[in-house]
């Protein structure tokens, strides 16, 4: 149903109170009333079962598509939210009375719809629009509930635990006592894993590994029964299955009619191939760069493995775009610069160079970097075509441990957070030349030049004492003065019932004599400094994020937020999500006060939106500790 990208119209937060009816309406729909008289027990079950259905801040807004041959249009309402520690995605989407659930919403619940099982093969063909033919369901035993014009969740075989797909039981599934051998439609599907409703926000999340499902994930059924043995069962299902895709042109759709063969072996791509298709990602990569936003999001000068990174590998056609019995989630194994005609990306930019894509400059060592991208190519802007649908990410396998598994209820895939985990702020510290004699001891031969953290800093001051002062017997805690200390710490004093100086005092006056340096890291990244890093630390202590709550003409609250790109956070991002989130006019300018040469932005948006600044802080990974919220409104708290 949304193979084509549907028309958005603004979308409207979505009062409290209707978001509880709405939520109650899901929940009598779908029979998720907890069972058992009425209870405090029951009634805190009813609303966990309202907030793993619907989150607390919830937006809507209604939607226009083509669907079918004729593309006839179907109009709605999509639901979008963000459950804790998640971007915002589209949960729900309503049409024709129909109450639709996204693969989103069943990975928080991936047991409210009816579940039906289909090979892994066969779920690639749904991914294209297709519907699911009785021959691919795999059964018996099939959903009880699985009834003709109910609302199902398709899962594959392989993983069974994750939903995939959602349709419409065209015939009483339930009732089956054999899929083998039958023929027909058996679900008409509304929505899959890679469809536009799944990228509605322009990056889809990547499906869980795995769910772990409340008393597991009932009776599946296998492939090697009777009727579906491991010598024939998976080929019989894929090659009985007929694949009817609506929403295609008459040619597809009799292609989806037909019987599909096993898949054909992959074919080894000419070199004209893969030098059109390197091509062709590079033009499809700027022109999707090709936006103030993102933009801004390339630091140059780009090395060359960095550009081809970004621009280029993940803009490459999928393994169907070179022949359809290939998988539309994959890239063609061929498609390697080592195999084009250029045979290395130096090779590769000089020659993009020379078509004035770029402009690039080679360094001492022969390498080349990318100083700069002619954005005012017709070619990338408005004479773009899209030359072909990007690969689907495909669904990882069970045993793949770069995903993390989601809970049943509340949990969530790593995967499907704005920032994969939250950000550290690494403090750091440099000794001032007061300190050195400290340093360079022959017990203590540590570098004055390198920065260290407290906890170093602890250990090298820790060494030096044990080395270089003696403490009372009867008291390790305290350590006498030296020539060393008295010079760096010329205010220090000595207890005057011992006359020597207390370790943890010391300690403090140490680290705070250091001059303060910070870093702030994403998941995944490390500070090493003895190696080359792209982001080095800088001067000064941690900076904050401020939140102003400021009123202006009479009555009218702003929020304003300012000091995002200490973080490596986009403001234009943060404005546009802030305008959609909380359907209220946003605007980016620049902070009164902030330096022309590196100036700092500032985030308005209309009314009092701090905690949903906050919360959208939060779910990019910025700790609390690093955001101030300012309230110059003079209201009372």
């Amino acid at each position: 149903m949304f193979k084509k990208k549907p028309q958005i119209k603004p979308y409207a937060p979505i009062r409290s109170s209707d978001r509880r009816k709405f939520a109650q309406q899901i929940i009598d729909e779908l029979g998720l009333v907890p069972e058992g008289p009425q209870s405090e027990e029951r009634d805190a079950k009813i609303v966990a079962v309202r907030n793993s259905l619907v989150p607390e801040i919830l937006t809507s807004a209604k939607f226009t598509t083509k669907v079918g041959p004729n593309l006839d249009t179907v109009s709605g309402v999509v639901y979008t939210g963000s459950h804790p520690g998640e971007q915002n995605r589209p949960l729900w989407v309503k049409y024709d009375d129909v109450l639709l659930p996204t693969v989103y919403t069943l990975w928080h619940n991936p047991t409210i719809l009816p579940v039906l099982y289909t090979h892994q093969p066969v779920l690639e063909k749904l991914f294209t629009g297709a519907d699911l033919m009785t021959p691919g369901l795999i059964g018996p035993p099939f959903a009880e509930g699985a009834k003709k014009g109910k609302l199902v969740s398709i899962n594959s075989i392989d993983n069974p635990t994750v939903p995939m797909a959602v349709g419409v039981a065209e015939i009483d599934v339930s009732g089956l006592s054999k899929a083998v051998g039958e023929k027909g439609k058996a679900v008409r599907i509304l929505h899959w894993y890679g469809d536009e409703i799944w990228n509605l926000f322009g990056t889809g999340a990547k499906a869980p590994t795995e769910l772990n499902v409340e008393g597991g994930a009932g009776e599946v059924p296998t492939a090697d029964s009777e009727e579906q043995d491991k010598q024939g069962g998976v080929e019989e299902a894929v090659q009985g299955l007929t694949l009817e895709a609506p929403e295609h042109d008459s040619d597809t759709a009799e292609k989806g009619d037909q019987a599909h063969e096993d898949q054909a072996p992959e074919r080894e791509l000419t070199t004209k191939e893969i030098d059109d298709a390197f091509h062709s990602a590079t033009l499809y990569g700027i022109h999707h760069y090709n936006t103030p936003k993102l933009q801004g999001t390339l630091a140059f000068p780009l090395t060359s493995s960095a550009f081809v990174s970004t621009l280029v590998h993940p803009f490459l056609p999928p393994a169907s775009f070179f022949s359809s019995d290939l998988s539309m989630s994959t890239i063609h194994p061929s498609l390697t610069l080592k195999k084009s005609s250029w045979k290395n990306a130096a090779k590769f930019l000089k020659q993009l160079e020379k078509e004035g894509r770029i402009k690039i400059k080679t360094r001492t060592g022969q390498e080349v970097v990318v100083m700069d991208i002619d954005w005012a190519d017709h070619a990338i802007g408005k004479d773009f075509v899209c030359p072909y649908k990007l690969p689907i990410p495909a669904p990882p396998s069970a045993g793949d441990s770069s995903s993390s598994s989601a809970t049943a209820a509340g949990g969530s895939s790593s995967s499907t957070t704005s920032s994969s985990g939250p950000l550290k702020i690494l403090e750091l510290y440099k000794p001032t030349p007061k300190l050195f004699p400290l340093f360079t001891t022959p017990k203590t031969p540590s570098s004055t030049k390198d920065l260290y953290s407290a906890s170093e800093l602890s250990g090298i001051l820790a060494t030096y004492l044990d080395s270089e002062t003696t403490s009372p017997p009867t008291n390790k805690r305290l350590v006498s003065i030296t020539p060393q200390l008295a010079q760096a710490f010329p205010d220090i004093t000595t207890d005057p019932s011992s006359g020597f100086l207390k370790r943890d005092v010391l300690a403090d006056k140490f680290v705070k004599a250091c001059s303060p340096y910070h870093l702030i890291l994403r998941p995944g990244e490390s500070y090493d400094r003895n190696a080359k890093s792209e982001h080095k630390p800088r001067s000064g202590a941690p900076p904050k994020i401020t939140i102003t709550l400021e009123t202006r003409q009479g009555r009218k609250t702003i929020t304003k937020v300012s000091g995002l790109e200490a973080y490596r956070i986009d403001p234009a991002a943060v404005a546009e999500e802030l305008q959609r989130v909380c359907a209220s006019s946003t605007s980016v300018t620049q902070l009164v006060g902030s330096s022309p040469k590196s100036p700092v932005m500032e985030v308005m948006v209309q009314g009092p939106q701090a905690k949903i600044v906050q919360k959208l802080l939060g779910d990019r990974g910025v700790p609390s500790k690093a955001v101030v919220l300012v309230d110059k409104t003079g209201k009372k708290k």
